[in-house]
């Protein structure tokens, strides 16, 4: 009987509507602005969205070019 009991349960806690999972995921753009809306979790997980594999590769080689045009100026500083 027990058994029974125990089978019944589960069959209705299946016909039960799924628990609401919020959204916690902040996604940044790579120079650290959020893109949405931060979300009103308690605990958020921080993601930095690079975008597609050209716009990630066009964003390392403008970060590379200003590396070596900084990295030029201050040679000549000194």
């Amino acid at each position: 009987m027990r058994g029974l009991a125990a089978r019944v349960a589960k069959l209705e806690q299946r016909g039960k509507r799924p628990s609401i999972i919020h959204n916690s995921v902040a996604r940044f753009t790579p120079e650290g602005q959020l893109v949405g809306q931060l979300p009103k979790a308690k605990r958020i997980m921080c993601v930095t969205d690079f975008g597609t594999d050209e716009e990630w590769s066009e964003q390392l080689e403008a970060q590379q070019a200003r590396l070596i045009q900084s990295a030029h100026i201050e040679g000549m500083a000194q």
